[in-house]
């Protein structure tokens, strides 16, 4: 497909050869030029790209419930959220407080500090060595038996994941309190430890 995209560039029908894998194969033809409808839906594509997955799908059946939000009711008990959480899944229990660091890629891994909130949409096994020095795990996506919740759990620091935004409501620098006993994230403000 990509020798079809540079021929097409040379033909001076797409700007770029990997704008060929947005058209349809219709639209490939000798007589038109495929130009904008290729950039149009790559510029699309970007932009969904950026937004954060849904945490769930439908809705479960209404005899059965949603065992998963009853635990995490019970996990939080009494406690009162403040409006200013984030609020995700209980992973691992505990609670550690210190600067975000929001990590998307991997290539972002040496900018990590001993101490430092990881902050990710969500990790996989290449992610592992960050936790022997985080102070606490959040990440948007992910359940009890996520990635994140099992490492986190195995390291012993609190953990809150599934929590839809964090990574886009948290920068790096800024100072959180992560209750993985309670699912929530408390972003520090002055005279609130």
């Amino acid at each position: 497909m990509l020798k079809l995209g540079e021929h097409l560039v040379t033909r001076q029908m797409l700007d770029e050869p990997g704008q060929v894998f947005f058209l349809t194969l219709p639209e490939i033809h000798p007589t038109r030029s495929p130009r904008s409808a290729a950039a149009a839906r790559e510029s699309a594509w970007r932009r969904q790209r950026r937004l954060p997955a849904p945490l769930t799908v439908g809705t479960p059946p209404r005899l059965i419930g949603d065992p998963l939000a009853r635990a995490v009711r019970e996990a939080r008990g009494g406690r009162v959220i403040p409006a200013d959480a984030i609020v995700g899944q209980p992973a691992s229990t505990g609670r550690a407080s210190g600067p975000v660091r929001v990590i998307t890629d991997v290539e972002e891994f040496a900018s990590f500090r001993p101490g430092d909130i990881l902050v990710a949409p969500s990790t996989t096994p290449a992610w592992t060595p960050l936790f022997a020095t985080a102070a606490a795990v959040v990440t948007d996506n992910g359940a009890l038996t996520a990635h994140a919740s099992i490492v986190a759990r195995e390291y012993g620091i609190p953990a809150v994941v599934g929590t839809g935004d964090a990574t886009h409501r948290l920068t790096t620098g800024q100072h959180v309190l992560v209750d993985g006993t309670a699912g929530t994230v408390i972003p520090s403000q002055p005279g609130r430890g």
